[in-house]
């Protein structure tokens, strides 16, 4: 069994021993003795003990509620920003070779949803940096350095499909905790489909493994991190199914050696 100390587990036990001190108090001390000014000082330490740790407490559990809801909002606005830069991005390039005009239309037909991408708006409004130029020169470098392979917009196309769907890959793994990823390994074990209340098996389990990190969260707060990372779908008949950027995840984190019990939580 892993104990975890933490100054709030700390607070919560100086509570708990000062309640149970008064208690004791009352039942082993003869009550005339209770007015001899020791074990009035005793009480009286013992009630301002407590009350100053449950203040404590409240105080850290508020800044710590505060700062995932931050952390939250954060990710959540980076996740929607990304998901429709892919979405716009990954369309965009043609497959290689010899394009001409009609090619793209019978291209563009076959697209779902339609490529709806603004490049003058877009970059216009984008950050710019010296280093971006600089990485944008290196990029040109790189592609001429392998037009033996693939044609420039071959190049590009690969480049930023891959580092983009790498990086959301990345920031979904830095958020994501065990409970999540065991359900989601289940989920795909299963062939795509699990029943809602299996889902949440997952994350009972983890608030007893893991109780101060579920104090303030909620299995549909954890439920929808999944569904917000596009991870899984939730059916009105509250069977959950996978997505194909779940199982992406699965295979990318597979590829890279992620597993669930390198993450806490």
């Amino acid at each position: 069994m892993t104990v975890q100390l933490s100054l709030k587990n700390c607070l919560s036990f100086a509570v708990g021993a000062c309640v149970v001190g008064l208690a004791l108090i009352t039942l082993l001390v003869d009550p005339q003795h209770l007015s001899w000014a020791r074990w009035q000082i005793l009480v009286i330490v013992s009630g301002a003990v407590a009350i100053c740790a449950l203040i404590w407490q409240t105080t850290i559990q508020s800044k710590e509620d505060i700062d995932r809801e931050e952390r939250e909002n954060r990710r959540d606005q980076a996740q929607k920003d990304i998901a429709i830069v892919l979405a716009q991005l990954t369309q965009v390039a043609p497959k290689g070779g010899q394009v001409t005009q009609e090619t793209n239309r019978l291209e563009m037909r076959q697209i779902d949803p339609p490529v709806n991408f603004d490049g003058v708006k877009y970059f216009n409004s984008a950050y710019q940096s010296g280093w971006t130029a600089e990485v944008e020169k290196r990029i040109r470098v790189a592609a001429a350095q392998n037009v033996s392979h693939f044609s420039a917009d071959e190049f590009y196309a690969k480049f930023i499909g891959t580092g983009l769907v790498a990086y959301m890959h990345d920031i979904t793994w830095a958020y994501v905790w065990k409970s999540q990823v065991l359900m989601l390994v289940e989920l795909n074990r299963k062939g795509g489909w699990l029943p809602l209340n299996e889902a949440k098996s997952f994350y009972d389990q983890a608030t007893i493994d893991f109780p101060a990190y579920y104090t303030n969260y909620a299995f549909d707060q954890w439920l929808n991190f999944m569904l917000t990372q596009g991870l899984l779908l939730r059916h009105p008949s509250d069977m959950l199914e996978i997505t194909v950027r779940g199982r992406d995840f699965l295979s990318y984190s597979a590829h890279h050696s992620r597993f669930a019990n390198e993450r806490r939580g």
